[in-house]
């Protein structure tokens, strides 16, 4: 990717940080994804908490509000000497800069100091989310291998009570590599007992020894590694992407003043659970480093009532919010049947992501939410990019988002226009791109992926088209990756395991995206004649499935095929069964004939979405 334009942009928005030293060089552009402030050092703490003490230290800096209903809030001076006593406690059990922690936390102020506390080591932390299975928190850390782990006791979820301890426990316990984690920083979020074991440590004991002193905040260089985050896996094995100090800091501060909120005093809230870089990025640095406070909620939206969102909506004065499309389906919903919910008139924006939004819904937000002005936006970004890159409508008018460059090209890199189908690419630089990419055995393929396979651009993998109002409609994968409620799912490790069962001789599966709807995974296989096709062998192959690769890994519905054409190419046949697939909702076979015709329809340019809407 070569130097554009929007590099002297980037250098005049870093102004905005604070630096320890400033860089000498804002962008080399050498190597992919290239290196920015070079020569520059800053420290995360420093830029979301301590250059706001002078002026700003007793304002609000942390708003919570847990599922049961109790509440918290600090300011930044408070959450600031936490901070720093967590930092210090840490540095004490031996935690040095570029040492890596775990955290198996959920939304809880503990969560957001100990993401800071890192930050001000130079530490490089992970957030194991509160409903991973122990299998995947065992892969995790071995993939980490970090010297810390911080639990909660309990954590609360719709009602129920989940054992987060307990599961850490199991979890190290089943780890079989070298790296054994040195201290569990365990968090009280209940009031049961819990097994001990050597190296725990309760977190409000670490925070009340006065011995323990508070370390200057370490300088780290611009692409020191902030936070590991986790890819789809390949063949069952994690996959981290690391994301740069100032690339995280600068993208959150600019898509926070710039794309989420509407005016520089607006409370924002990103109504989502702290599973991925997203909502950390844009939840905690964000607000943080703008100066703004945060605003953070355990639990569900649905939990203890459908009102809750509307209540603290009103509450804070919420202006503008992120939500999952699913989420704001949901209350429109429950406003729908229910009669739920009111209007909250300092309500300015919101904005949606994850998934194309039901138009009925964006009309319910423009007509029955907020202020008469709301403007409802699409978001779009990748864990890749480290930010959202594309909201339209821009909340504060043409011209005032960050430059990505977006465009949408056919194979040959050439520019579609009107409604042609093609792949998006991003065409500037920016610092928010991850880092690298750890624990796959063939890196170069995935930077290949990213950066070589389309000469000067970044290769976003989502094929779409433009709409009518200059938005982009996503029409789905080119990789075999998809996003199901947030879990990246690997096509590739289902059809491995489909192979695997006795019954199955090949397999292919395919991602069914609809309006205003999760992407629906369709599996089809060719038996190997031993057992006929019919619901029960869909549901055992389903089962297996799942079985194996637990979470959101597994298909919703299962076609039988009589064979998969052998002279066409995988990416090509997964097409066509994506566009067989879209209809219906049942148990149905597929000849190798109808295959083909399908195969010929995709060629001439029908696709999924097309078939759908007709």
């Amino acid at each position: 990717m070569s130097s554009r334009p929007s590099v002297a942009w980037w250098a005049e928005a870093a102004a905005g940080l604070e630096w320890h030293r400033r860089w000498n060089t804002v962008y080399d552009s050498t190597e992919p994804p290239g290196r920015w402030f070079v020569g520059g050092t800053l420290n995360a703490a420093v830029n979301c908490l301590g250059r706001y003490l002078a002026d700003s230290g007793d304002n609000i800096a942390l708003w919570w509000e847990g599922e049961p209903g109790d509440r918290r809030e600090l300011t930044f001076s408070e959450l600031h000497a936490e901070v720093g006593r967590l930092a210090g406690a840490l540095q004490r059990l031996g935690v040095q800069p570029g040492d890596r922690i775990a955290l198996h936390l959920g939304g809880i102020p503990e969560t957001v100091a100990a993401v800071l506390a890192c930050g001000w080591l130079g530490a490089v932390y992970s957030v194991l989310p509160v409903l991973l299975p122990v299998e995947a928190i065992t892969d995790r850390l071995e993939a980490l291998a970090p010297k810390i782990l911080f639990a909660q006791d309990i954590a609360y979820r719709r009602g129920k009570l989940i054992p987060i301890k307990e599961r850490a426990d199991e979890a190290m316990s089943a780890m079989s590599g070298s790296d054994v984690v040195e201290h569990q920083i365990v968090i009280r979020r209940g009031d049961g007992n819990v097994d001990w074991y050597e190296g725990d440590l309760w977190y409000h004991d670490l925070l009340a020894d006065d011995t323990v002193q508070v370390p200057p905040p370490t300088p780290v260089p611009a692409d020191h590694p902030l936070l590991v985050d986790f890819l789809a896996s390949r063949e069952h094995r994690p996959v981290t992407i690391r994301y740069r100090t100032a690339g995280i800091l600068l993208s959150a501060r600019e898509d926070h003043r710039r794309v989420l909120t509407r005016t520089d005093s607006d409370v924002f809230w990103c109504a989502t659970e702290l599973n991925h870089e997203f909502a950390l990025s844009h939840g905690i640095y964000g607000p943080l480093v703008c100066g703004s406070p945060v605003l953070m909620v355990e639990g569900t939206a649905d939990t203890p009532s459908h009102a809750r969102p509307w209540e603290i909506l009103e509450r804070y004065g919420v202006n503008s919010i992120f939500a999952l499309t699913p989420a704001c389906e949901s209350t429109h919903r429950w406003w729908r049947e229910e009669g739920i919910g009111w209007r909250n008139e300092h309500l300015r924006l919101v904005v949606t992501g994850g998934a194309p939004v039901d138009p009925s819904t964006v009309e319910w937000i423009r007509r029955d939410t907020g202020a008469d002005d709301i403007v409802a936006s699409d978001g779009w970004g990748q864990l890749e990019t480290g930010a959202l890159v594309l909201v339209h409508p821009p909340p504060r008018g043409e011209g005032t988002a960050v430059p990505h460059g977006l465009d949408i090209v056919d194979p040959n890199g050439a520019s579609v226009t009107g409604q042609g189908v093609g792949e998006l690419v991003i065409g500037e630089p920016w610092p928010g791109m991850f880092l690298d990419i750890q624990g796959h055995p063939d890196t170069r393929s995935r930077y290949w992926r990213y950066w070589d396979r389309r000469p000067g651009t970044y290769a976003t993998g989502d094929r779409a088209r433009w709409r009518a109002d200059g938005g982009v409609e996503f029409l789905g994968r080119i990789d075999p990756i998809v996003k199901v409620h947030g879990q990246l799912v690997a096509l590739t490790d289902i059809i491995s395991v489909l192979v695997e069962h006795p019954f199955v001789e090949d397999a292919e599966v395919a991602d069914i995206h609809r309006p205003a709807a999760e992407p629906e995974l369709v599996a089809w296989v060719v038996l190997t004649g031993e057992v006929p096709p019919g619901p029960a062998l869909a549901d055992d192959l389903r089962r297996h499935v799942h079985e194996a690769l637990g979470g959101l890994a597994h298909p919703s519905r299962v076609g039988f095929a009589e064979t998969f054409p052998p002279d066409v190419p995988r990416r090509t046949l997964r097409e066509a069964l994506r566009l067989l697939g879209c209809h219906g909702d049942v148990i149905w076979h597929a000849s190798t004939e109808d295959i083909r015709k399908t195969v010929e329809l995709t060629e001439n340019g029908l696709s999924a979405m097309d078939g759908i809407n007709s």
